[in-house]
């Protein structure tokens, strides 16, 4: 896939990679398993991260 980060540096591309495969990760983990009382610390953890940065994204627009 070609890059359309043109204004990003090396580092804010990465970062941003970073997020979406987070929100990636948190949207899998919700497919997976929809009932939140069977996840893990780290499962939790992981969903609270990707709603973070899908509120954040939802700010910036």
């Amino acid at each position: 896939m070609a890059s359309l980060r043109t204004n990003l540096s090396d580092d804010q591309a990465a970062w941003w990679d970073r997020r979406s495969d987070a929100l990636v990760r948190g949207s899998e983990l919700l497919d997976e398993k929809p009932d939140t009382e069977t996840w893990t610390r780290e499962e939790r953890r992981l969903w609270i991260y990707a709603l973070a940065i899908g509120n954040r994204i939802e700010r910036m627009q």
